[in-house]
C-alpha cells in the first residue's frame, strides 16, 4: 500500500485579467484580487512542500525495509530489529508500512532473543533474565501491530485486501510464537498466551498447522496446570 498524495487545485478567476483591465478596475479591487493570488500562490506552495515531504519519508520508509531485510538475511538481528524500527517510527500511524515493519522487527525479536536464551543456557546463566525482553518487546510490537490494523478499515481494493489480511494473519500467527517462548521467561503471562493461541488456531486454514498449535497449547496447559 502506498501514501496517495493528494494535490489539490484552486479554480480562481483572480489574476486573469489583462494588464489594462487591471489598470481600469478601482485600487481596492486590484488588491482584493492581489491578496486572493497571494494566498492561492501560498496555499499551492504548502501542499507542494507536503507532497514533498511525504515522498521523502516515503522513500525512507522504502530504504529501512530493505535495509532491515538484508540485515536479517545476514542474521544481523540486532542492526535488523534497529532498522525496522527505525522505518515504523517514521510514519507510525499508517496502516501501509507500520503493521509490516512492526511484524519483521518482533520476528527478528522472537530470534535474536531464542538465540540469547539458549547461550545462556549453554553458559550456565539464567536464560529467563537474559531473553525475557525480547520476547517481552516482541509481543508488544506485534500487539501494536493489530492495533493498527483493527484502528484501519479494511481495503476495498481486492489486491491491498489480500496484502492487509495476510499481514493481519502474520501479526496474530507471531503472537502466539513470541508468547510461547514469553511464558519460558514469565509464567504469568500463561493466560495471555492461551488467548494468543486460540486466536491464531481460530484464523488459520491449515488443518495440519491447526492441529499442531492446539498440541502445543494442550502441553502448555498441562505444564502450567491450567484445567480449561
Amino acid at each position: 500500500m502506498k501514501k496517495i498524495i493528494v494535490i489539490l487545485f484552486f479554480n480562481f478567476s483572480f489574476g486573469l485579467f489583462t494588464v489594462n483591465a487591471q489598470q481600469n478596475q478601482p485600487p481596492e479591487t486590484r488588491e482584493t484580487s492581489d491578496n486572493a493570488q497571494k494566498e492561492y500562490q501560498k496555499k499551492i506552495a504548502e501542499i507542494e512542500e507536503k507532497n514533498k515531504k511525504i515522498a521523502e519519508n516515503n522513500e525512507k520508509i522504502s530504504q529501512c525495509l530493505l535495509d532491515g531485510a538484508a540485515a536479517f538475511n545476514r542474521k544481523d538481528y540486532q542492526l535488523a530489529i534497529e532498522k525496522f524500527d527505525e522505518g515504523y517510527k517514521l510514519d507510525p500511524d499508517f496502516a501501509g508500512t507500520a503493521p509490516v515493519l512492526l511484524n519483521n522487527k518482533a520476528i527478528s525479536l522472537r530470534i535474536l532473543g531464542t538465540e540469547k536464551y539458549n547461550n545462556a543456557l549453554e553458559k550456565g546463566q539464567n536464560p529467563a533474565i537474559i531473553a525475557n525482553q525480547y520476547f517481552l518487546d516482541a509481543v508488544l510490537a506485534l500487539k501494536e501491530s493489530q492495533k493498527i490494523l483493527d484502528e484501519t478499515a479494511v481495503p476495498t481494493d481486492q489486491a491491498t485486501k489480500v496484502t492487509f489480511e495476510k499481514t493481519r494473519f502474520v501479526s496474530v500467527k507471531e503472537l502466539m510464537e513470541s508468547y510461547k517462548l514469553l511464558v519460558l521467561t514469565d509464567e504469568t503471562k500463561i493466560y495471555e498466551a492461551i488467548e494468543a493461541f486460540e486466536n491464531y488456531i481460530r484464523l488459520e486454514p491449515d488443518e495440519l498447522n491447526k492441529q499442531k498449535a492446539q498440541e502445543t497449547l494442550n502441553k502448555l496447559k498441562i505444564q502450567f496446570k491450567i484445567n480449561y
